[in-house]
């Protein structure tokens, strides 16, 4: 429940998702990618990439562009990549084939991937250590707090709200072409209880969404 938002099962995660209104090419002009993560992260990168590790049914990743301006950026998914039943190494393998070079992409990853691989398998290198081995820049979505030895993700609820949020205006666009199967998992992602008691987003579509947001 957030601010008076129940998350019930069998609804769709991704409500605010408008074919009409998020669904459209992304411009030829007014790419600030580069300055924008400059300013937030202290270093200019072509593209702003999601990872989500899940060796089943597939390791999935979104490449974004930022339009718009500083104050008001809008977040443009332009490719996407999707490996079935496959591990890290195979999703940057397709990373690497699509054209994209590790000095072009920060990517945001699922923190889960600082402690165990897309398998969950703690024995061996996790999903970061993979990515960096690789000479990836990788990072988790929230900053450590001072007793956490990894930073988490930002809880679920919040998650879907304030992607909802930037669905509901300009904030979130995808590009037809460039990422038809993440429009359909917008569309079609649903809220499911999981364990502990929580509805989150679950099923097939949860995974690229999880990448996206």
């Amino acid at each position: 429940d957030i601010e008076g938002l129940m998350l019930r099962p069998g609804q769709v995660a991704y409500w605010e998702w408008n074919k009409t209104r998020n669904l459209r090419p992304a411009p030829d002009l007014g790419d600030i990618t580069r300055e924008y993560l400059r300013k937030r992260t202290g270093r200019a990168y072509d593209f702003l990439g999601g990872a989500d590790f899940q060796a089943t049914p597939h390791m999935a990743a979104v490449l974004y562009k930022v339009f718009g301006t500083m104050e008001a950026p809008i977040l443009w998914a332009v490719d996407e990549i999707l490996v079935a039943q496959a591990p890290e190494d195979d999703l940057l393998d397709a990373v690497d084939d699509a054209g994209y070079a590790p000095e072009s992409v920060l990517w945001i990853g699922d923190a889960s991937g600082q402690w165990q691989d897309g398998k969950h398998s703690k024995n061996g290198r996790d999903s970061f250590q993979i990515f960096k081995a690789r000479r990836w820049h990788i990072q988790p979505p929230t900053k450590p707090k001072t007793a956490e030895r990894f930073p988490k993700n930002p809880p679920v609820e919040q998650r879907v709200k304030l992607t909802n949020k930037l669905l509901s205006g300009s904030g979130l666009m995808v590009d037809p072409i460039g990422c038809p199967r993440l429009a359909e998992a917008f569309k079609e992602c649903e809220l499911k209880m999981g364990r502990y008691g929580r509805v989150i987003p679950l099923g097939f579509y949860a995974h690229l969404t999880d990448a996206a947001a």
